[in-house]
């Protein structure tokens, strides 16, 4: 995953890292999100993401207006499908310091930033009768009411 940041030449971007045992490839291993701040040519690591629960591979979503704001998409696996990815907000106010604060709003659909600390999304809701094997259906958003939130630094 990779975005650049709106307002400067700054961008964001995720890589898997493998695992290896006396020198051979064992498994994929950790997930890093990395901050490459173009005015100084210099590469932050921000976060890892660690195999431990499902949700264990960020992309990037989207900023907001500001450029300070970023949200995650957090999934179980990469191309698997069948699954609502977690959203994580992350504030990027001090940039030289890495992030400044974060927030797991869980399972939501239809997220989008609506200001510079405000966003929106709708409940992610399973339906009872499925007929999708091997998987879960996702109510349709179409019926749910928008929730709003605020993200405080």
């Amino acid at each position: 995953s990779f975005k650049q940041f709106p307002d400067s030449e700054d961008f964001l971007f995720v890589l898997d890292t493998p695992r290896f045992s006396k020198g051979i490839f064992e498994q994929w291993g950790e997930r890093v999100v990395y901050w490459y701040l173009s005015t100084e040519k210099e590469l932050r690591e921000i976060f890892v993401v660690h195999q431990t629960n499902g949700f264990s591979y960020p992309t990037i979503d989207s900023f907001g207006s500001n450029g300070k704001y970023v949200s995650f998409r957090n999934y179980v696996c990469t191309n698997c499908g069948g699954h609502i990815p977690e959203t994580w907000l992350f504030v990027f106010s001090n940039r030289r310091n890495g992030y400044l604060a974060k927030k797991n709003i869980g399972q939501v659909l239809n997220f989008e930033w609506t200001g510079i600390n405000s966003y929106r999304y709708k409940d992610y809701i399973e339906e009872k009768d499925c007929e999708f094997e091997g998987g879960v259906c996702p109510k349709d958003s179409t019926s749910l009411p928008f929730k709003i939130g605020n993200f405080i630094e």
